[in-house]
């Protein structure tokens, strides 16, 4: 049975999405909007015997979908059929893996003072865009600015999301984003 999430089932989808990437990107939303936004949406999967399964999110027409072996994936097929979808993203089919964890030591390492470089760990949005706009190709789309930055700056603001970047002469070389945060994940 799939439900739309309420609030005092948060705790529940922190812990069923704990350590997933899909979880992460579901969690992170839920995190900064919570699940009386209207404009973001969330929901849960329940098995027979009340147990978690499988989580959703649609956010501007984007669902991201977390499930379980449990997950009635006929149910989940249907449910997302009618809610409808722009992109959808889940996994199709992935065998059990670890592999590289990368973790932060919260500090960054600062380039030679003589190169010109600086590390810039909370960059302009602004030009973090225009850096993505010069990258921009078919494989790579950037979304309109105005959503890019409320949205980011909204997570940003909630601690869902972060950002640093290598500037050098005011001008942005590169940057780095976890466009989605836990406090026990991130997906960079």
């Amino acid at each position: 049975m799939i439900r739309f999430l309420e609030e005092n089932q948060l705790p529940r989808l922190y812990r069923f999405c704990a350590g997933d990437p899909f979880g992460c990107r579901i969690a992170s939303l839920a995190l900064a909007y919570g699940p009386n936004a209207g404009f973001a949406e969330f929901w849960l999967q329940y098995t027979e015997l009340g147990e978690v399964c499988a989580a959703v999110s649609r956010l501007n027409g984007a669902v991201t979908v977390q499930a379980s072996p449990k997950a009635d994936k006929v149910e989940l097929e249907a449910f997302l059929s009618h809610i409808g979808y722009g992109t959808l993203v889940l996994e199709c089919g992935r065998e059990d893996r670890t592999g590289t964890v990368m973790e932060w030591a919260g500090a960054a390492v600062s380039p030679p003072k003589e190169t010109g470089l600086n590390f810039v760990d909370t960059p302009s949005l602004s030009r973090i865009y225009t850096l993505l706009e010069r990258c921009r190709d078919e494989g790579f789309q950037v979304p309109a600015f105005e959503s890019f930055y409320v949205d980011l700056s909204h997570r940003l603001r909630h601690g869902t999301a972060g950002t640093a970047a290598l500037e050098q002469n005011g001008q942005t070389l590169a940057c780095g984003l976890s466009l989605w945060e836990t406090p026990d994940s991130a997906v960079l």
